[in-house]
């Protein structure tokens, strides 16, 4: 909480949505793989603050080509 609330002050508001979605999808993708690969088990905790922080990093680099290509491509 307090890593998001840092990042919602950096960011603002609409990047800092992006950002956990981005996090979200990271730590699925991420953790999925190492599932599949058997390098852990399902019982295994894993940490989700560097995905919270991967998902910071493309919303800081890349909120505004992403939030472009999402209105050009629905609208």
């Amino acid at each position: 909480m307090k890593l998001m609330g840092v990042i919602g002050i950096v960011l603002g508001l609409q990047d800092t949505y992006l950002a956990f979605f981005f996090a979200t999808l990271y730590g699925t993708v991420i953790s999925g793989g190492l599932l599949l690969l058997k390098k852990i088990d399902r019982k295994q905790p894993i940490p989700f603050g560097p995905y919270i922080i991967l998902g910071a990093l493309t919303a800081y680099f890349f909120a505004d080509s992403i939030v472009k290509w999402y209105v050009d491509t629905l609208w």
